[in-house]
């Protein structure tokens, strides 16, 4: 993970609860009796650690590909 941004797993495994709790957008629609909108927190929290995800593993394909050229 430490590849991917999520060095020590807090972010990972906060991102893993808001993907699979009782949340309307969740990866588990309908598996819950009751679901809820995310809120604005919880959206931008979500987006934030992916960005920053999405941003480790460019840096790593950008050092893998200097890697390789050099």
């Amino acid at each position: 993970m430490a590849r991917l941004g999520a060095y020590d797993g807090t972010k990972w495994s906060q991102l893993g609860n808001l993907a699979n709790n009782d949340l309307k957008g969740s990866r588990h629609v309908g598996k819950f009796e009751t679901s809820r909108d995310a809120t604005e927190n919880e959206m931008i929290e979500a987006r934030n650690i992916t960005r920053e995800m999405i941003e480790g593993y460019l840096h790593y394909l950008e050092k893998l590909e200097n890697d390789i050229t050099q």
